[in-house]
């Protein structure tokens, strides 16, 4: 096969100008061209029939259908390996640690439990530190005869009013922490009204009501006996029997009253107050 010695396209045999460039085509490098192809051909030829001829090319062909067979099996072989490693032994779910999944997830849930707690813990100490920030409030508990729990508000000065330059003292003072319960309430209300108390037995307008007043087999009527809800604030009273009832807490926790006529006798009736 010869080729043009221009542009290089393949000439026919009998060809005298490349067909593609018109170029005139040159016998003795034409015929140099075919020469060369020849031999290579040749060439070509010969390794092939030494290739064949050696000894693995027959035992290829003789054993290529046993070949394919086995790399088939070695295939699923190495399948089967590779998802024994992959996938968790059921026999033994036991770790590395000795620990069974069911172990490690009790673990687990445990530290979950610890750290809620940690954050529970924490939060109240911050709750407290965050109190005892509050200028003179004592964050330590302070019980008072009637079992309440009571907070110091330290003594200070203040203005009534803005552009107002006169202070108004006040002196350090108890105060409960929480409002006064129905609990608290029904119990110094009954004692301050038992009549073997005599003249010393206190009166009430109203007798006081737990919570909102609402629901409850009784409908939570005035001066009922405490439910579930007695930690409820007590409702439904007014200043005279607020005073009335803090004289009594004050006698049963032997303490002197303080809300008293201007002739000095205490306060015990809320109607002729």
């Amino acid at each position: 096969m010869a080729l043009c010695s221009k542009c290089g396209k393949e000439l026919a045999d009998d060809a005298q100008f490349c067909p593609s460039c018109g170029t005139p085509v040159n016998g003795a490098a034409k015929e140099k061209t075919n020469v060369a192809a020849g031999k290579a051909k040749e060439i070509g030829g010969k390794i092939k029939a030494a290739i064949d001829k050696l000894p693995f090319n027959d035992l290829a062909r003789k054993y290529a259908d046993f070949a394919n067979y086995a790399v088939c099996v070695l295939g699923v072989v190495l399948l089967v390996v590779v998802i024994s490693v992959i996938t968790p032994n059921k026999k033994s779910e036991k770790s590395k640690s000795g620990k069974t999944v069911a172990e490690r997830t009790a673990k687990k849930e445990a530290e979950k439990a610890a750290k809620a707690e940690k954050k529970e813990s924490s939060k109240k100490k911050e709750d407290k530190q965050e109190l005892a920030s509050v200028k003179g409030v004592k964050t330590k508990k302070e019980k008072a005869a009637s079992g309440m729990e009571l907070a110091t508000v330290p003594a200070a000065e203040f203005t009534l009013k803005e552009g107002d330059d006169s202070k108004t003292s006040v002196k350090e003072f108890l105060i409960a922490r929480t409002e006064t319960t129905y609990a608290q309430w029904y119990e110094v209300l009954q004692w301050a009204k038992d009549e073997a108390r005599g003249d010393k037995r206190y009166r009430f307008a109203n007798s006081g009501r737990e919570g909102s007043g609402k629901g409850g087999i009784t409908d939570k009527v005035d001066g009922a006996a405490p439910t579930a809800s007695s930690n409820h604030p007590v409702t439904m009273i007014e200043y005279n029997t607020a005073i009335v009832w803090c004289n009594a807490l004050s006698e049963k926790a032997g303490l002197t009253p303080v809300y008293c006529f201007e002739d000095g006798n205490v306060i015990r009736d809320e109607n002729k107050n």
